[in-house]
């Protein structure tokens, strides 16, 4: 019969690579979601939460009421129309739309496009998506943004991260401007992590470095992270090639 063995050794060893590199344990975002990438959602929540971990991601609101007791604050990526409130929950907003689905009083965090044209609010939509979310009495704790490529040599993570620092400022601005505290910001991914200095940002959101590997170019001085899954399985049958 075969067997998933999760490596609780492994998986805490990449937690202190990752916590080593920020300087700080209660920044790290574990992203758990489609079931923590295969691993298991319950069990790497549980081991996460074991080791100190505060801060969690998911895509869906399922996702974030299964951990809901692990963690402090769950980031919920793609579910828009939650109808459960919890006041660990923030939800990502990608579209002025979104916000019209979203129940009052909820906490959000705007999502912005600095160059990856998946999605996400892009700079000249800020103020609406402030004013928006006043009006419907949603408090907006986070920004963030994701880069496309921080595991590759090109440019186009320079200007990315150029572009957030550009997006922050009018965030700042917008704050004072309508007299809002100023939300948590973030945009290292795991690859983002390891090539830069991201100690003055509130929050890394780790997926795969988490899980033990990393796209990232061997330039960048990568640490040595250690696969958390193993498969193991009774041979059946050998065959001669």
């Amino acid at each position: 019969m075969a067997k998933i063995v999760i490596n609780k050794s492994h998986l805490f060893h990449n937690l202190q690579q990752i916590e080593e590199k920020i300087n700080d344990k209660n920044k790290i975002a574990v992203v758990l979601k489609d079931n923590a990438y295969g691993h298991g959602l319950l069990e790497i929540a549980q081991l996460c939460s074991e080791y100190g971990v505060r801060n969690a991601v998911v895509r869906t609101l399922d996702e974030a009421q299964a951990i809901v007791t692990f963690f402090d604050n769950i980031l919920i990526l793609a579910d828009t129309a939650p109808d459960t409130y919890s006041h660990t929950f923030h939800i990502a907003i990608n579209s002025l739309e979104a916000l019209q689905h979203i129940p009052k009083n909820s906490k959000i965090q705007l999502k912005v496009d600095s160059g990856m044209h998946r999605n996400g609010l892009s700079l000249n939509k800020l103020e609406k998506a402030f004013l928006g979310a006043c009006k419907r009495n949603l408090v907006i704790t986070g920004v963030f943004t994701h880069y496309r490529s921080a595991d590759e040599l090109g440019s186009e993570y320079f200007w990315q991260k150029q572009n957030f620092k550009h997006i922050k400022e009018e965030v700042k601005r917008l704050c004072e401007k309508l007299f809002l505290p100023i939300p948590s910001f973030h945009s290292a991914n795991s690859s983002a992590v390891f090539r830069d200095n991201f100690c003055m940002e509130d929050m890394v959101r780790v997926g795969i470095a988490l899980y033990g590997y990393l796209d990232t170019n061997p330039i960048f001085n990568n640490p040595v992270l250690k696969p958390v899954l193993s498969l193991y399985a009774n041979k059946i049958s050998t065959r001669e090639v």
